[in-house]
């Protein structure tokens, strides 16, 4: 679909983010665990302990959940089909994040 013509022109932004866990904001991260009903948090979690993984899945629904309110609110135009199917507006794999949108 990036090659077909658009008004706006369409885009796929890919974020690579291997390293973000050790970045994350632990006030964040402790808000998230509440707003989840997760265990109340007062210490930090080095990478590689069993919980790290969860909370970064966490962090990575909220983003989804942030870019979904994006393009509902319209400040976010989903890419454009001329198939009838539609087209993901994002993607979250592995260590990579895809937004699709013009």
């Amino acid at each position: 679909m990036l090659n077909q013509k658009a008004f706006g022109g369409n885009i796929a932004i890919k974020f690579d983010v291997k390293k973000v866990f050790n970045t994350l904001d632990w006030n964040f991260l402790i808000k998230v665990l509440s707003v989840f009903g997760y265990l109340s948090c007062k210490t930090g979690f080095c990478q590689g302990y069993p919980i790290s993984l969860l909370l970064f899945c966490l962090a990575e629904k909220v983003l989804s959940q942030e870019i979904s309110l994006l393009i509902d609110s319209k400040a976010l135009s989903p890419m454009g089909s001329s198939m009838k199917f539609p087209i993901p507006s994002h993607t979250l794999y592995a260590n990579n994040i895809l937004i699709f949108c013009r």
